[in-house]
């Protein structure tokens, strides 16, 4: 029953599919050669247990239908609708003319070990390649894998004396942030209410405390990096909760947290900024990125150990919104899409690294592409809204914008500025073997 429900939605989101490209320009002589794409895997509850979020609030945080980060069945269906969109976009249009199953080598999918990434994965390759029985490729082993979580599986560490002074430098530490997100900050906590007395107790507060009354310490770690924890910590992974949710439950749902799509362009900024203080900053970038970026530019350029994909066109890897923050932190690049902050990274968005022919030479072009806040979070999902925007250049000291100027660089100059960007110590030579699989279990 499940898989013809998808199959209708599928068939009905051919003809209810609206593209905006944002100052888009492909010129005629351009031909499309290859795509990579990294996508960030779709909607799931929180990977915080139940008891850790009781501890902010005195209102009941809802249960979700599957296991803590995991991906719901209306994550799955958006992603599939997603990708039966793209099915449509007329670069895919270029990569594969015909609307039949593809050449098998000419599509490479690569998950993550995590159980969203490896569902994401065959939701992607239902939606633009149903019923081809096409196969993603995943790491064989229980434990994470390095080109996606390399602090976490030891494969590399960062400075952490180096990680504090960008931090401050950039963002001027944390009572600068406070200052900076002051309106959406006294929302989330109006969302809130009081934190359990306990909590207040914990924390040496009056027994009418609010997580914003929680001071704010940034935690250290050799194996998740760093993060920010406290009043300006919690809020920000409530707004990004509350936008789970919504995505999840678009008519409401009955526990005590229950947001409006007001609310959540209002809290949004929160955790966007918040997110991308930790995750952009270049100690962070550089060593978390630096294997997933040169990864992705061997696939580009055809340069991969692996022959599979270089003769593929279309390759794919599905991990997280940490990789393409990290990414976007190295190359010291942002977006804007309507509806949501500057470099967001909603549920299924992605970045898409695009080489084109022409008559001067090869070239790379570097676009976000994600569904509208309005598809994501209303019952209905038609009409889709799918955004497409070329990157452009942010300071890196900054991250102000410096210039709409469109990313674009020839093969030769793309390929060499890359791998003078990474960290030699942080990319992984994986002697483990990838499997092929077709479903989860």
């Amino acid at each position: 029953m499940y898989n013809r429900v998808n199959f209708i939605i599928w068939l009905i989101a051919t003809f209810f599919i609206v593209f905006f490209s944002i100052a888009e320009e492909v010129k005629a002589e351009e031909r499309l050669i290859k795509m990579v794409i990294l996508s960030r895997h779709g909607f799931r509850p929180p990977v915080e247990t139940h008891e850790f979020l009781e501890e902010w609030s005195e209102k009941q945080w809802p249960y979700w239908p599957v296991k803590d980060g995991y991906l719901t069945q209306r994550g799955s269906v958006l992603i599939s609708i997603l990708w039966e969109g793209l099915h449509e976009d007329p670069w895919m249009k270029e990569l594969f003319p015909r609307n039949i199953c593809p050449d098998p080598q000419s599509i490479y999918v690569r998950s993550d070990t995590m159980e969203r990434t490896q569902a994401t994965a065959i939701a992607i390759l239902n939606g633009f390649a149903s019923g081809c029985d096409f196969q993603y490729r995943v790491l064989d082993t229980t434990e994470g894998d390095p080109l996606f979580t390399p602090l976490e599986t030891g494969c590399c560490s960062l400075d952490f004396t180096k990680v504090i002074q960008e931090f401050n430098q950039q963002y001027g530490g944390v009572q600068t942030l406070r200052k900076d997100l002051e309106e959406p900050l006294k929302i989330v906590a109006d969302v809130l209410g009081y934190c359990p007395e306990a909590t207040c107790k914990k924390y040496g507060l009056s027994s009418e405390c609010s997580v914003l009354d929680i001071p704010d310490t940034i935690i250290l770690n050799k194996h998740n990096g760093v993060h920010l924890t406290g009043g300006l910590g919690i809020s920000a992974l409530s707004a990004a909760l509350f936008f789970l949710e919504l995505g999840e439950w678009p008519k409401g749902n009955l526990s005590g947290i229950n947001v409006s799509q007001d609310i959540v362009k209002k809290v949004f900024p929160l955790q966007t900024k918040i997110f991308n203080a930790i995750h952009r900053i270049p100690e962070m970038a550089t060593v978390k990125a630096s294997g997933i970026l040169k990864t992705i530019t061997d696939a580009l350029t055809n340069s991969d150990t692996d022959s599979d994909v270089n003769k593929a066109k279309l390759v794919i890897f599905v991990g997280h919104d940490t990789n393409i923050a990290n990414i976007a932190g190295i190359l010291s690049v942002d977006w804007d899409i309507p509806g949501y902050p500057s470099g967001a990274t909603p549920p299924g968005g992605m970045l898409v690294f695009t080489l084109w022919e022409t008559p001067n030479g090869n070239i790379v072009k570097a676009h976000y592409i994600c569904q509208s806040l309005e598809t994501v979070t209303t019952p209905s999902i038609y009409p889709q809204k799918i955004y497409k925007q070329q990157l452009y250049s942010v300071s890196p000291t900054t991250s102000k914008k410096v210039n709409k100027e469109p990313f674009e660089y020839s093969e030769k100059q793309f390929k060499e500025w890359v791998y003078r960007l990474v960290k030699k110590d942080c990319i992984i030579k994986e002697t483990r073997p990838l499997i092929s699989k077709r479903t989860l279990y």
